[in-house]
């Protein structure tokens, strides 16, 4: 029968060409193929770090990740997270729709977003003792557009399972991205080079991943329609509702010391404390965005209807990051000070003390993180939210004690490393349980 009902179906659904088939590939061969674009462009950052040490000033690394913090912050608002359902729909033809509904939203959000921060971004840095970032604003606004931007097409990638191109993609970045602060550093541009390496970075592994995407789009573009991005408007909804402002808590978590860090500290120690969280993140985060990336990409094929699956590759993720992890995590807790003052320098003891002690809750966090896909895919963004939350309050809630009771940098660290790791080991439980539990349900009512 004709119903209003199926006739918005097939138009969600579109005539065109499936998506490959969940066969294709192994877990590990999909995780291996995309860690090697991603060691590339990890090693070549971690290479240049020691170079970058000594030829910015500690207050630079403070204003540099103040500065991504921001345009990170900026780009989870730019698409109101409808990318984030670029691979779930089964037909190309409706993430192509996905796909024009987020840009739309993205070229309504940059020229808002750009008034507001004129008019109240002065202000807000000022306070938050960034004012040195006052004259960057534009550089900030271009970044949140290419963020945004390269988002779009990773997740177009990701769908497509073509982690080769991810690969080339990653890789490209790390070295665009690294070559550019190191001869912009020796040319003097401080702390300006910094800045628009970034820029450059962001942009550096677009070429790969843009052809792929204008192919495919120039096949289902008869399929976007007023009339479509309407219905996926409807049917997404909860990106906006419970993703944005997850994912915007997540950001806001992870970014907050760069944020918070200079009120309390000063730029210098919010420098120290950025080398620390980014020499961590480097070798740590090696693998788990990849991973992240397949995991993804696997679990939404398998889609919410078969959770038994989800589980077991939940399970083989899991064990293969703590294996990893376990290493790194124990040279830093023996050696991470000494480590830090012989390969970037004197000036730079107290962030290897500060990355002495972080150490662990990272090590959590790389085990945790990849896990949260499975929540959008079983629709849970509620939970998702309520555990961004509660992480957000911990990480405002320690700096802000800091500040109030004047309490060192080193003592922040434990506390702040401490909770987290809490935090993280309470989410991973909440998760697992709720995809056992839409395990369960799906075995009593196959049986039934």
């Amino acid at each position: 029968m004709n119903t209003p009902h199926t006739r918005g179906h097939r138009q969600l659904s579109g005539e065109d060409q499936q998506r490959p088939d969940s066969k294709h590939g192994s877990l590990r061969l999909a995780m291996l193929k995309l860690a090697g674009g991603n060691a590339v462009g990890k090693l070549a950052a971690l290479i240049a770090i020691p170079v970058i040490a000594r030829l910015y000033k500690p207050e630079h690394l403070g204003m540099l990740a103040a500065f991504s913090a921001l345009v990170a912050l900026a780009a989870t608002l730019s698409t109101l997270r409808y990318v984030c359902a670029i691979p779930l729909p089964r037909r190309d033809s409706t993430a192509l729709v996905v796909t024009c509904l987020a840009l739309i939203v993205l070229s309504i959000y940059t020229p808002v977003a750009t008034a507001t921060a004129y008019v109240v971004g002065p202000a807000l840095l000022t306070y938050t003792s960034l004012s040195a970032l006052i004259p960057y604003l534009p550089l900030i606004i271009a970044g949140t557009a290419l963020t945004a931007c390269h988002e779009i097409l990773t997740l177009w990638a990701t769908r497509k399972q073509q982690f080769g191109q991810l690969a080339v993609s990653q890789a490209q970045q790390g070295l665009v991205g690294s070559v550019a602060k190191t001869l912009l550093g020796a040319l003097q541009f401080k702390p300006l080079g910094l800045l628009l390496g970034h820029l450059l970075q962001l942009a550096g592994g677009n070429g790969p991943l843009i052809k792929s995407f204008a192919t495919i789009a120039n096949k289902n573009l008869r399929y976007v329609r007023r009339s479509r991005m309407r219905l996926v408007a409807a049917h997404f909804s909860e990106m906006p509702r419970y993703q944005l402002p997850s994912q915007f808590l997540t950001m806001a978590t992870i970014h907050a010391p760069a944020l918070l860090a200079p009120r309390v500290f000063g730029l210098s120690g919010a420098g120290q404390l950025a080398l620390a969280l980014t020499a961590l993140s480097l070798p740590i985060n090696l693998l788990a965005n990849s991973m992240g990336n397949v995991y993804l990409a696997k679990i939404s094929i398998i889609g919410r209807k078969q959770p038994s699956q989800i589980m077991a590759i939940t399970g083989e993720v899991t064990r293969t990051l703590v294996a990893l992890v376990f290493l790194p995590t124990l040279i830093l807790l023996l050696a991470g000070p000494w480590l830090f003052e012989f390969i970037f320098g004197s000036t730079w003891r107290l962030a290897g003390e500060i990355a002495q002690i972080l150490s662990v809750s990272m090590a959590f966090q790389f085990v945790s993180a990849p896990v949260a896909h499975a929540l959008s895919v079983l629709r849970a963004q509620q939970l998702l939210l309520q555990l961004n939350a509660s992480r957000f309050l911990i990480v405002t809630g320690v700096f802000a004690s800091a500040s109030l009771f004047g309490w060192s940098i080193k003592h922040v660290t434990v506390l702040y490393s401490a909770l987290l790791c809490l935090h993280y080991m309470l989410s991973y439980g909440c998760m697992m349980q709720l995809i056992r539990k839409h395990a369960r349900a799906h075995n009593n009512d196959s049986c039934n």
